[in-house]
């Protein structure tokens, strides 16, 4: 086993994205399409935005669950990472679960903070914005 894989078992997730921001803060962590071009995010960008959206949650108390009801995107990557950073439990939800199969995953999931987007904008079930539109929306 390498020193490298020594640190994955000992670090967070949320202390690999501040040392990779740290490390190779000018490189691209995360891509995605929009609008027909191909946008980025460095490891400095995306710790400096996860921790913006890690900020809006800071209410929050480490082990509670925040939900997350929403497509794939660029917001999503934001908020598992910010979650990560304030060491809260992410859940995911379907967007094609049915009425009765979202209620019973809020049921057991018991969620602190659901969230989803509306205008093209991740916010918290109080409507609160948890992050900027994302380019292109």
């Amino acid at each position: 086993m390498s020193a490298a894989d020594d640190v994955l078992l000992t670090e967070s997730i949320g202390q690999v994205l501040r040392r990779q921001a740290r490390d190779n803060g000018a490189r691209r962590a995360v891509a995605w399409e929009a609008d027909g071009a191909l946008r980025w995010l460095t490891y400095a960008q995306l710790a400096a935005r996860a921790a913006a959206v890690a900020r809006t949650l800071a209410d929050r108390e480490p082990g509670e669950r925040v939900a997350v009801w929403g497509r794939n995107c660029v917001d999503w990557v934001l908020l598992e990472y910010a979650c990560a950073l304030r060491g809260l439990i992410l859940a995911p939800f379907n967007t094609a679960w049915t009425d009765a199969e979202a209620a019973a995953a809020f049921e057991l999931a018991a969620p602190a903070v659901c969230t989803c987007w509306r205008n093209n904008a991740l916010r918290s079930r109080q409507g609160t914005e948890l992050t900027e539109p994302p380019a292109g929306a």
